[in-house]
């Protein structure tokens, strides 16, 4: 799995992410959202919120899913 990268490099076309705010915290799925300038978390599809969780501070992509029968 990629290592933790500094939010600054993160994506900014709208392209969902693992995000971290905190060394234990769990991560979050965040995208960014143009229209606001700004990371929003979710934690349901479709339902973001930039209330739920502060700005992340680190980000990964997400993991490949599994392939069928794994």
């Amino acid at each position: 799995m990629t290592k933790w990268q500094p939010i600054e490099t993160a994506p900014r076309d709208g392209t969902v992410f693992l995000g971290s705010y905190c060394e234990l915290c769990p991560p979050v799925i965040y995208k960014w959202v143009g229209l606001f300038g700004h990371f929003t978390g979710q934690t349901k599809p479709f339902l973001y919120s930039a209330t739920d969780y502060p700005q992340p501070t680190h980000w990964m992509p997400l993991p490949e899913p599994p392939k069928e029968g794994e």
